[in-house]
């Protein structure tokens, strides 16, 4: 996966993230699915980097992403 798709597909994540976030102070029922759908896709990123090697500054840094993202979720 090059690096394009990668930012495209952690840019729409992002914005479903928010949008669930914003859509759930209005009680709208899709909110929490369009919140959790943006989650799994930063999640499945994290999951990408981590197995790439990419994103390893500190040894457990990719741990505790992986870790988070599917608290996320």
């Amino acid at each position: 996966m090059n690096q394009q798709i990668r930012s495209i597909i952690f840019g729409v994540a992002g914005l479903l993230v928010l949008a669930g976030a914003v859509l759930f102070l209005t009680h709208w029922a899709v909110a929490p699915y369009l919140f959790a759908a943006g989650a799994a896709g930063i999640s499945r990123l994290f999951f990408i980097l981590s197995r790439l090697g990419l994103g390893v500054l500190l040894p457990r840094r990719p741990r505790f992403h992986v870790f988070f993202a599917a608290l996320l979720i």
